[in-house]
């Protein structure tokens, strides 16, 4: 290394090294970002602050029918799993706060699944009038709904008479999906079609079917929903295919031949994956079921160490540029007849050179590392803990523009709950 480099390397350093000297002030500043800029009126988590389509452009499919980069893309996703951390964080500490934060969350949820008269229909949210949405939901926004809507009903928070009803919308949900061999079902001018076929023997489908069982044979108490969940864990994918808990004890990099590059671009979508193969884990009497599981855990920490490691490559003093609260002006539009014209609009969109740096760097940044970060909390290993408590500490929450934050509350939640309890 030439000595002339040497100023300019440390001058780097401690410009990405700038955050928070103290975890609890690091959760404190991301706790108020989310609350300020993207937990809205209808109690959703935002993807970021931008204007709520109107009704006619959920109609329409503006920006698309999959609701792809809109404001409101993942509101059940974001909003289930940030639940489930407050949910989370209460259990260790119960304040008036976070029993009010929850309650709003948890009525979000409720409207995401009371829109639409497709039973099993999860919406991304609504549009301006509180009502009309989005026609396309998936298992990215179903399984987060589902897992944060057990642990608010299993918390402390909500009265019996909310529980009740809690109890009631997630077994209808449950029971829908189950008819449907869990398909995620479609409304409006897909209505009849699914978007996620939880049933299929990947790793990113295995545990979410495995958890929607169980969630049914815990609040039934029914022999017949023990006996699918345990029929449904050692099904397996043709004569000689892998088993469900075969899969869930491969982790994530089962999917490797699925999906390309995971541990750069999916890590995110794969956080409920660990979230709930973390409960499945806990709640299970069976002690080599509970083993495999836990197999799977450790395997998806290992693997996703090495990306947990680049929020250092993240840069505090940058003030990147963030344009798609205009999304009507970025996203070129045009009707869409299919699912697949809807991903082929959106994926061309995406291509838009208007975004400004923003979206990629929190991406790149932010989201994929605190996604990685989590998986190594929900593990529960001990040797973790530095790596979480320093990334989360390390980001100024105060500068990002993407709901994508939330992943350091969950990272923050599983720190708490899981690491050094197993």
């Amino acid at each position: 290394m030439k000595i002339s480099k040497l100023p300019s390397l440390i001058f780097c350093f401690f410009i990405y090294a700038v955050g928070y000297a103290d975890i609890s002030e690091a959760v404190d500043a991301l706790e108020k970002k989310i609350w300020k800029d993207f937990v809205c009126e209808y109690g959703f988590v935002l993807d970021y602050k931008g204007d709520f389509p109107t009704p006619q452009e959920c109609l329409e499919g503006r920006p698309n029918y999959l609701n792809w980069w809109g404001p409101s893309e993942n509101a059940a996703k974001f909003t289930g799993l940030y639940l489930a951390s407050v949910c989370q964080r209460y259990s260790l500490n119960p304040t008036q706060s976070d029993a009010d934060k929850a309650r709003k969350l948890a009525k979000g949820l409720m409207l995401c699944a009371s829109v639409s008269d497709v039973k099993g229909f999860v919406s991304r949210g609504v549009s301006s009038d509180g009502k009309t949405h989005y026609p396309l939901g998936s298992e990215d926004q179903t399984v987060p709904w589902i897992y944060g809507m057990y642990l608010y009903l299993k918390s402390d928070i909500p009265n019996a008479k909310e529980k009740e009803g809690l109890k009631s919308k997630i077994i209808e949900v449950c029971s829908a999906l189950d008819v449907n061999d869990w398909g995620c079902p479609c409304d409006g001018k897909f209505k009849g079609q699914n978007r996620g076929e939880l049933s299929n023997f990947r790793f990113f489908y295995a545990p979410c079917m495995l958890f929607g069982l169980r969630v049914m044979w815990d609040l039934t108490q029914s022999n017949h929903w023990r006996d699918k969940y345990y029929s449904a864990l050692r099904e397996r994918y043709g004569n000689t295919g892998k088993s469900r808990i075969e899969i869930c004890a491969k982790g994530y990099t089962f999917d490797n031949d699925w999906l390309f590059n995971i541990d750069k671009n999916f890590l995110w979508i794969y956080v409920k994956c660990q979230a709930v193969m973390r409960i499945l884990h806990d709640m299970e009497p069976d002690s080599k079921i509970k083993a495999a599981y836990y197999s799977g855990l450790c395997a998806n920490a290992e693997s996703a160490y090495k990306s947990a490691q680049e929020y250092k490559l993240y840069d505090n003093s940058a003030n990147y540029l963030f344009n798609s609260s205009d999304w009507r002006k970025i996203y070129k539009w045009r009707p869409q007849e299919s699912q697949k014209d809807a991903e082929k609009l959106a994926l061309e969109q995406l291509k838009s050179h208007s975004h400004g740096a923003a979206r990629k760097m929190e991406r790149n940044y932010m989201t994929n590392p605190m996604s990685a970060v989590s998986m190594l909390a929900f593990s529960g290993e001990a040797k973790y803990r530095k790596i979480i408590e320093d990334a989360i500490s390390h980001y100024d929450y105060s500068k990002f523009h993407l709901g994508e934050i939330i992943y350091a509350s969950i990272a923050y939640s599983a720190l708490k709950t899981y690491v050094g309890n197993r």
